[in-house]
């Protein structure tokens, strides 16, 4: 899975549900992840720099 800013948390499941399906069809097998969301709101992942200080 390539990564990706500013996803949210249940953008970023089904990404990796869909990229288990393809893995999982590559080796002839068939593969279908369960999902069970509970959160209410979004969260969004973002990749934060942390600052050096020297």
């Amino acid at each position: 899975m390539a990564e990706r800013a500013g996803l949210t948390l249940y953008q970023l499941a089904k990404q990796a549900s869909r990229d288990v399906q393809d893995l999982a069809a590559y080796v002839d097998h068939d593969q279908l992840p369960a999902c069970y969301d509970q959160m209410s709101g979004e969260i969004v992942l973002c990749r934060q720099m942390a600052s050096r200080g020297n």
